[in-house]
């Protein structure tokens, strides 16, 4: 280790508060700590302490409940919670994109930062004050497509349908409740390229006192806007469903309590933090699989570690192919920081095949000597040398056993009689046979070398499963 600022020789000086190594300089005494990384840029927080607090968070555990469960300050999680979100949103911004959805839900969720309507005095932020969470559903695979947070109005309107269309292809139906800023955003953002509807939902009167939330439904009634939406599907049911979910795993939109948010960008965050975990990590129950996994754009269900980017902690890591076992095929085992090879048995047979050719090779070798005329291999040409229009041919004779022979054509001859007598032809130095024991087990070796190779190649893939191969190669390196 050099020193950064003279480029001189350092030395070991203890550790750092967090387990990194700390050096001293030799000769101007400066200390510095070893270079590392920080996946939570100035905060240091241990990595499995910050995903337990996000998990709490996203589970529906108030802020200050965390700060008392944990230990950590209140400050330094909302700190954290804004990091992750912003991670969170490049994933949003980067996968949910070109969705090619049917049907589509939209609603709004009603909410406040720091004070409710009624109680707002003059001069207070403009940001205080109710607002509203718009979400735009995939009815068939519930994937949150797109979401905005403001008040209700036609800016916001407009603001949350142009989101929508820039992240969908094709056309599709649409359904909303019977806000009136939806019909005109449609029309300027859509077109007639859409099918489009409205349920308007007909509310008795309440008759519970102390009662703080809307009448009963009586009735419920759809009305096309544009194109041709079927009536069977026009219908907001699985988005207001979704409603209850991020009032239940973000304790800030529970209603009746303290917890809610003091500013709209803490609310901001945490919102985009839970739309990227509903879609990515969370399993819904009904399609026993995340919703990002019904849509094809994710392959399995993922990490929270791997969706903010993170790297995931020591304790978490698995290996990429988990049902390799290293005891079966005498394979070291892989560290978890590399990268994961499945230690194949077809490798193995054929290292033992290749250990048995080498073997024979040498058994032969061993009972054959240089002496006499009675291992020969003969060459000649049938007719004219030099021009060549005769191919040459071999043959490999033991006792004046021919063992393989090639005619005049290239083909080949096995075993027969009688070694051929060519003219031009060309005797190679011959062996004799000494030793008879070890030259049968040299070709019984050598034939069960051969042999095994054989039967350990492995079936050659297809186009198709190169092609899927391929396919899955490309998404895991785009994850």
């Amino acid at each position: 280790m050099t020193c950064h600022n003279c480029q001189s020789r350092c030395n070991r000086f203890g550790k750092h508060r967090n387990g990194l190594q700390r050096y001293r300089c030799s000769l101007c005494r400066k200390t510095f700590t070893e270079d590392h990384t920080r996946p939570l840029g100035e905060m240091r927080l241990p990595l499995d302490k910050a995903m337990a607090i996000l998990q709490l968070m996203l589970e529906g555990m108030s802020i200050r409940a965390i700060e008392r469960f944990t230990g950590v300050h209140r400050d330094t999680i909302l700190s954290l919670m804004r990091t992750a979100s912003e991670k969170a949103r490049q994933v949003l911004n980067e996968k949910i994109q070109h969705i090619t959805p049917k049907y589509v839900q939209m609603d709004e969720m009603w909410g406040f930062v720091h004070t409710r309507e009624p109680n707002l005095n003059e001069g207070d932020p403009e940001e205080w004050g109710s607002t509203m969470v718009w979400l735009a559903l995939d009815s068939e695979t519930k994937l949150i497509i797109s979401h905005h947070i403001g008040t209700r109005n036609g800016v916001n309107a407009h603001a949350f349908v142009s989101d929508l269309r820039r992240r969908t292809d094709g056309r599709y139906q649409v359904t909303s409740d019977q806000y009136n800023g939806y019909v005109g955003a449609m029309r300027e953002h859509f077109g007639q390229n859409v099918d489009f509807g409205q349920l308007h939902k007909i509310y008795g009167r309440v008759s519970t006192d102390g009662w703080y939330g809307g009448g009963q439904v009586v009735g419920a009634v759809p009305h096309v806007k544009i194109g041709r939406p079927d009536f069977s599907r026009i219908s907001t049911s699985h988005v207001e469903r979704t409603n209850l979910s991020v009032r239940m795993h973000l304790r800030r939109f529970t209603r009746l309590t303290n917890a809610h948010s003091k500013t709209l960008a803490n609310m901001q965050a945490a919102v985009t933090l839970y739309i990227a975990f509903y879609n990515f990590c969370r399993v819904n129950q009904a399609l026993k699989k995340t919703p990002a996994m019904q849509s094809g754009i994710a392959d399995r269900v993922w990490k929270l570690e791997e969706l903010l980017g993170l790297g995931m902690p020591e304790s978490s890591r698995i290996n990429s192919y988990p049902n390799t076992n290293h005891k079966n095929y005498n394979c070291k085992p892989v560290h978890n920081t590399e990268i994961a090879k499945p230690c194949s048995p077809t490798r193995k047979w054929q290292q033992f095949a290749l250990i048995l050719n080498l073997a024979g090779t040498a058994l032969l070798f061993y009972s054959f000597q240089a002496t006499s005329s009675d291992f020969r291999l003969v060459t000649a040409r049938t007719q004219s040398v030099v021009a060549g229009d005769q191919p040459v041919q071999y043959a490999i004779c033991v006792n004046n056993y021919v063992l393989i022979q090639t005619d005049a054509k290239g083909h080949f001859i096995l075993g027969h009689q009688g070694c051929p007598q060519w003219e031009h032809s060309k005797a190679a130095a011959v062996v004799n046979i000494e030793h008879p024991f070890f030259e049968g087990l040299g070709f019984l070796t050598l034939l069960a070398g051969f042999l095994l190779q054989y039967l350990s190649v492995p079936e050659p893939k297809t186009i198709a499963q190169l092609r899927s191969e391929l396919k899955a190669l490309k998404k895991r390196k785009s994850v």
